[in-house]
């Protein structure tokens, strides 16, 4: 059986691992909500939702795709790259041609094109309209984050509320605890004295 010490350790790390996960939960919203130009990120990551099909055997729609900013000479033929359009829509597709020094702009011109699409793009993205190469992706959750995301207040209330009820049953549940061993304690003080009274006789 596992001693007092380890189970408050345990449950110590339940609580730290729920409250991490929605805070991460509270923030990825926030930075889906507010990273939609492809300007807002954490740490060199940007958290976009896949909104179209041109890439929907490799990640489908509602799909949230994590970019990482990634050095100019890194980037390579077969990248899949995240960047802002002329439209300041952000889009993702595939890098399938370089041209160095892109109409001497001493930057390289990048030919993408959306797996899905029969033709690649017709705009050339240079370095600076690119946001960062996908280095990860979580399939069919951006629908709920953008939900969240757009509904912000909600979500905090009920994070609050639900920490709220967690700790008040953590409460109640140690009060329930403390008046069993309590209970038990007395029932154990009965049967001593029972068994020494029974031997006086």
């Amino acid at each position: 059986m596992a001693s007092k010490k380890e189970k408050k350790k345990s449950s110590r790390i339940a609580d730290v691992i729920f409250y991490i996960f929605l805070i991460g939960m509270v923030t990825m919203t926030v930075v889906i909500l507010r990273g939609r130009n492809g300007r807002l990120g954490v740490g060199g990551y940007h958290v976009f939702e896949v909104l179209s099909s041109s890439m929907e055997s490799v990640y489908p729609r509602g799909s949230i795709i994590i970019a990482k900013e990634t050095p100019e000479e890194e980037l390579k033929v077969g990248d899949d790259i995240a960047f802002v359009r002329s439209d300041n829509h952000v889009i993702t597709h595939r890098i399938i041609e370089i041209y160095d020094n892109y109409e001497g702009s001493a930057q390289r011109g990048f030919v993408t094109q959306g797996v899905e699409n029969a033709a690649p793009d017709e705009e050339i993205v240079i370095y600076d309209n690119i946001v960062g190469k996908v280095e990860g992706v979580i399939a069919h959750v951006g629908a709920i984050l953008r939900w969240m995301g757009e509904n912000l207040v909600i979500v905090l209330m009920f994070c609050v509320s639900l920490i709220g009820f967690v700790l008040s049953f953590r409460v109640f549940y140690r009060e329930v605890r403390k008046e069993k061993q309590e209970k038990k304690r007395k029932r154990s003080i009965t049967k001593i004295l029972n068994k020494g009274e029974d031997k006086n006789e």
